[in-house]
């Protein structure tokens, strides 16, 4: 779980356990716990999530940087290649960057998904400690 997550947990966790465990009915502590416990998974898959999403982006540019870098044809000694090849290597490398950048979309939009169940999950969290 990141640093900042902690952060916005922990004060929760301890006024779980300080005040509603004494309160609370055993029902309202085994769901807080599920749901803090969905919160921690929520919080790993958006983690791989990201983790993913940089992956993906450093692969894109590192594609991109290679493509400009290639020397022009003719000049490595080697005759230039046919155009048919030229045209099928442009049209699979256009292709590669099309579906990385649809990649890249989805788990963008994936990531805000998780961002917001994670919100609905802690404000759920919070709810029952409010509660006398």
């Amino acid at each position: 779980m990141r640093v900042h997550t902690w952060l916005y947990v922990a004060p929760l966790l301890c006024g779980l356990w300080a005040g509603v465990g004494a309160a609370a009915s055993p029902e309202q502590v085994a769901q807080i716990r599920a749901l803090q416990f969905s919160l921690t998974q929520a919080d790993l898959e958006q983690q791989s999530v990201h983790r993913r999403f940089q992956m993906l982006l450093e692969l894109r540019r590192l594609e991109s940087e290679i493509a400009n870098v290639a020397p022009p044809p003719g000049l490595t000694g080697k005759p230039p290649p046919n155009y048919e090849e030229v045209t099928r290597t442009r049209a699979e490398e256009d292709l590669r960057s099309s579906r990385l950048l649809a990649e890249l979309h989805k788990l963008y939009e994936r990531f805000g998904e998780i961002e917001d169940e994670k919100q609905r999950l802690r404000s759920q969290i919070s709810t029952p400690m409010a509660q006398p």
